[in-house]
């Protein structure tokens, strides 16, 4: 392991003056880019293999990156801890640096861009059904369809509360997530028509209509919305307590929204589940990208570490 803890918080201390202007316009982490027309659907899975169990050994790999990250992560939190915003808008910083450790940086993240959002992902190491679950799609499905191209044997699951139809989703729900089941509201739809649309909670969701143990990836875009997504991560928290399994996950938040962001961090922190492998702060409009990788769970091991 080539950068220590202390290095990193001691040059960030020293770089953040220089740098801040840099990171109100953006902080562009690196990735690996794809582009819907240099897909070739009939060959997108000829190379995985059978999936296999998974060894303790693959999760031992990743204990020192681990200890590392978040103790990097920690200090930066509890210089912070008054600033959550200020915590959210240096976050990418960390990740940034730490992506590049030997740990995790042969880890290959690919992207996913919509015309309005964007989102990360590993790709499977070998051959099963994936799950993808979107809470909020928005009125961008480019990153879907993308997907839809890329692996065959995806499921798709999404939700959206502006009254839009999404025919790339397999399975398409016009529901307000939040916190509880709550009856109906009134939105437009596509022709600017008025309907009503049911308020779900995201554990009646999960638990009543996906019906799913395991979600390969998750997309998060809360669009002020009442999900109290920080609390789904947290030990013993509703996905633990729901028997769901995530082996990835993106997360929207908007850039004055650090104070719900820096309760995900300490949860995450505190389960020590997932390793935080990208980060980026979007201009316009003014939000966070987050992506996150289960790191312990033995399926997401075999399948996305092997």
């Amino acid at each position: 392991m080539t950068i220590q803890c202390s290095s990193v918080i001691f040059c960030f201390s020293i770089i953040v003056l220089i740098i801040v202007f840099f990171f109100l316009t953006s902080l562009e982490a690196y990735f690996i880019p794809l582009n819907p027309e240099h897909i070739d659907s009939e060959n997108q899975d000829n190379s995985f293999s059978i999936c296999h169990n998974a060894t303790s050994s693959t999760t031992k790999h990743y204990n020192e990156f681990i200890n590392i990250q978040y103790s990097c992560i920690r200090s930066l939190w509890n210089k912070l801890e008054r600033n959550p915003n200020q915590f959210l808008l240096l976050y990418p910083l960390i990740i940034s640096v730490s992506e590049k450790e030997n740990g995790v940086k042969n880890i290959q993240v690919d992207q996913y861009p919509g015309n309005e959002k964007f989102y990360w992902g590993v790709s499977p190491k070998c051959e099963e059904q994936r799950v993808l679950v979107t809470l909020g799609i928005g009125k961008d499905s480019k990153a879907i369809r993308l997907m839809n191209k890329k692996f065959k044997q995806l499921n798709s699951y999404g939700t959206s509360a502006y009254g839009f139809k999404h025919e790339d989703y397999d399975h398409f729900y016009n529901y307000a997530i939040g916190i509880n089941d709550t009856g109906l509201q009134t939105v437009y739809d596509n022709n600017g028509e008025i309907m009503e649309l049911k308020d779900v909670s995201v554990s009646s969701f999960f638990k009543n209509i996906i019906k799913q143990n395991i979600i390969d990836m998750l997309w998060i875009n809360i669009d002020g919305g009442e999900f109290e997504y920080w609390s789904y991560f947290s030990k013993k928290g509703q996905f633990e307590r729901l028997g769901i399994i995530v082996c990835q996950f993106n997360l929207e938040v908007e850039r004055n929204d650090g104070n719900t962001f820096s309760k995900l961090i300490s949860n995450l922190l505190e389960s020590e589940t997932y390793i935080f492998l990208r980060s980026e702060i979007k201009e316009n409009p003014k939000q966070l990208y987050a992506y996150f990788l289960n790191i312990r769970h033995p399926y997401c091991i075999r399948k996305y570490l092997r």
